[in-house]
């Protein structure tokens, strides 16, 4: 936050300063079919087109250079689509770590194959967000779009494992959680499945409607009340549990 505001500063006094972060979308292909995700309001034409207009290999390995000399301290993959989907986003992540910039990827934690989870742990990638809307393997499923509960949750177990027996503390894990009227109701069990995990995080986010299929899945005003109530015992149970939220925001209907 200092350097930030250092650079704040020098920019109000007129001198330019490099980005503290790049936000970065290696594709917007994925293997989930998400009936609350933008894809679902785009043409599958749409979609080609897009993909035709993704940035080379070579290309998003030089921007890591730059990024690197103009003295940016952090990367974050916030999705489009799968940032696994695309091979070349794992080997972005080594060079950025190599840098010694920090890391954050959002991901849907299908693709996290050992050789990756080992080598994430081995360069200290700082976060992994993982997109979890529901603790069981019914509601994941349901809201993702395709059969991936078993994957996800072993690849996370995983993942917890060898951190301890290397004995390293990152990369830390969130959730990132899309709230709709199939989930709501489930949250405190979402939060205990992060602490059995080791989750340290829980983002909390609301729906945008893309689509009919994304208009159905909105809570109406009685469910909306009803997740008030849930939100208030759920706020002392992230407390116990020290993981982090932003879920008291949420008691501010306008959420």
């Amino acid at each position: 936050m200092d350097e930030k505001t250092n650079r704040l500063v020098k920019w109000a006094k007129g001198i330019p300063q490099p980005p503290s972060t790049i936000e970065l979308i290696t594709t917007d292909r994925c293997n989930f079919n998400c009936p609350s995700c933008w894809r679902q309001g785009v043409s599958k034409k749409e979609l080609e087109e897009k993909y035709k207009h993704e940035l080379s290999d070579e290309r998003l390995l030089k921007l890591v250079d730059e990024a690197h000399e103009l003295g940016v301290l952090e990367f974050a993959f916030v999705g489009g689509g799968e940032p696994f989907f695309r091979p070349i986003t794992f080997e972005l992540m080594k060079k950025i770590r190599k840098y010694g910039m920090q890391g954050d990827v959002v991901t849907n934690g299908s693709l996290l194959t050992k050789e990756v989870i080992n080598t994430l742990v081995d360069i200290e990638w700082t976060r992994i967000k993982v997109s979890v809307d529901g603790s069981n393997a019914k509601l994941q499923d349901e809201l993702r779009g395709v059969k991936c509960y078993d994957n996800i949750f072993k690849n996370l177990k995983y993942l917890a494992d060898v951190k301890k027996q290397k004995n390293k503390e990152n990369p830390k894990v969130g959730f990132n959680t899309v709230i709709s009227n199939k989930n709501y109701k489930d949250l405190p069990n979402i939060i205990e499945l992060a602490n059995n995990l080791g989750v340290n995080e829980i983002l909390i986010l609301p729906l945008t409607v893309f689509s009919e299929q994304g208009k159905k899945l909105k809570l109406n005003l009685k469910q909306m009340s009803e997740f008030q109530i849930i939100i208030k015992k759920c706020l002392p149970l992230l407390k116990k549990y020290n993981v982090h939220s932003n879920l008291e925001k949420f008691l501010d209907l306008r959420y």
